[in-house]
């Protein structure tokens, strides 16, 4: 609205009017929110009820009144470049206020972007700490699991050492018993010719 006010000028603006004819296309609130958006900033805001805008179009130039707009005025009789009129400004005006929100969003979203990064980066971090634990106490599980496979083995080896020393002790007693069994049938049997000879 500030623009046109700025193009057409306070002499040419009475003689604005804003109309539609797609009125009934818009949801019944999003409608009433731009008419009281219009009407705060205008006072010639007028409710055509059914006049239609080719009427209303009518009524405007039906009038004898010459309208030179501010805009015209600038350009034309003063040579004024369009950035430099009341208008081009106001343009400018909005397009700076609408960079600086633009700024304003793209560094709020790169301040969201370095804090999920950040977030994403802990996550990660968290994972491959975990990854670390787990293949850390899979490798102590695994060191234990072969020292007490260690440890059995030298049982088992102890074992058998001792069942070797048993055996090799049963044997010895064994053959030391059939040794003396042989001494004394050797004597029996020595003694026994003796006595047959006498």
């Amino acid at each position: 609205m500030m623009i046109l006010q700025k193009l057409v000028g306070d002499n040419g603006f009475g003689s604005v009017a804003l109309a539609t004819t797609t009125g009934n296309n818009v949801p019944r609130k999003t409608g009433g929110f731009r008419e009281r958006d219009l009407r705060s900033q205008s006072d010639s805001i007028e409710d055509a009820g059914a006049e239609s805008a080719l009427q209303i179009v009518k009524s405007r130039f039906d009038s004898d009144r010459k309208i030179v707009t501010d805009l015209q005025r600038d350009m034309a009789d003063r040579r004024i470049t369009l950035n430099n009129t009341a208008a081009g400004m106001e343009v400018a005006d909005l397009i700076r206020a609408q960079a600086e929100r633009d700024q304003e969003q793209i560094a709020y979203i790169e301040v969201l972007k370095a804090d999920h990064g950040s977030r994403k980066a802990q996550k990660d971090a968290e994972i491959e700490k975990l990854r670390v634990s787990t293949s850390e106490l899979r490798r102590l599980k695994e060191a234990q699991y072969m020292k007490e496979i260690a440890e059995l083995e030298m049982e088992i080896e102890k074992a058998n050492e001792q069942r070797q020393i048993v055996t090799t002790e049963a044997q010895e007693s064994k053959d030391a018993q059939l040794q003396g069994a042989k001494k004394a049938r050797y004597y029996h049997v020595l003694v026994q010719r003796s006595c047959t000879v006498l």
